[in-house]
């Protein structure tokens, strides 16, 4: 399976837009029987002095030929959301999915934390292991709505990206107590910080309508 993360440039404006964008690519993928497994659009504020916000669509997929059913270039926006350019720069990175896995019966979440993390040599099995088992503990006690883990290997690492949500700033705070979900122990399996962000989860329901 896939793991896609899209990102792309919008205004604050078009969220609405770019959100009922995504109900109509999904509900039109699955009349083909190629629409996404799941899916998960957030925003975030941008430090610069543009005013624009980023745009995630984080989603999950049977495999490459789905993501590539309905045409265009597979880095790049895709369907409604390539129209009109509303989101701008957009581009795509695709991992292999090692792990989706989400709470059954919660409510949506608030907070998407976004982990891209490099992997020590020789200790990514371990790493996939580890967290497999912080998903059986947090799910129940600490707020953890989802989670999906994806990776990619380059020529000498293994990059992983591991992409939580969660119900609550509050939650989220508890469980990093340390510096990482879990605490310092699974930071044994970096090869370097991992590169951390955090997004304001939305929800694509029905058209015009934004849920934060």
């Amino acid at each position: 399976m896939i793991l896609r993360i899209l990102r792309g440039r919008a205004d604050r404006a078009d969220v609405g837009r770019l959100l009922d964008a995504v109900r109509v690519d999904v509900e039109e993928w699955s009349a083909i029987d190629a629409a996404p497994t799941t899916y998960q659009p957030a925003v975030r504020q941008l430090d610069d002095e543009s005013g624009e916000i980023e745009f995630l669509l984080v989603s999950t997929w049977r495999d490459a030929e789905a993501v590539l059913a309905r045409g265009g270039e597979i880095t790049l926006p895709r369907g409604r959301l390539a129209e009109r350019g509303r989101l701008r720069h957009g581009h795509a990175g695709h991992y292999e999915l090692i792990m989706s896995a989400q709470r059954e019966g919660s409510a949506p979440g608030e907070i998407v934390r976004l982990s891209s993390i490099v992997l020590l040599p020789r200790r990514s099995s371990a790493f996939y292991e580890h967290v497999r088992g912080l998903w059986d503990q947090l799910v129940e006690d600490a707020g953890l709505v989802s989670l999906e883990v994806g990776r990619r290997a380059g020529s000498d690492d293994e990059q992983a990206v591991v992409v939580s949500v969660w119900e609550s700033e509050a939650a989220l705070n508890a469980a990093t107590s340390g510096r990482f979900v879990g605490g310092d122990e699974i930071g044994t399996f970096y090869a370097s910080d991992p590169r951390i962000e955090h997004f304001t989860a939305l929800i694509a329901e029905s058209k015009g309508a934004v849920r934060a």
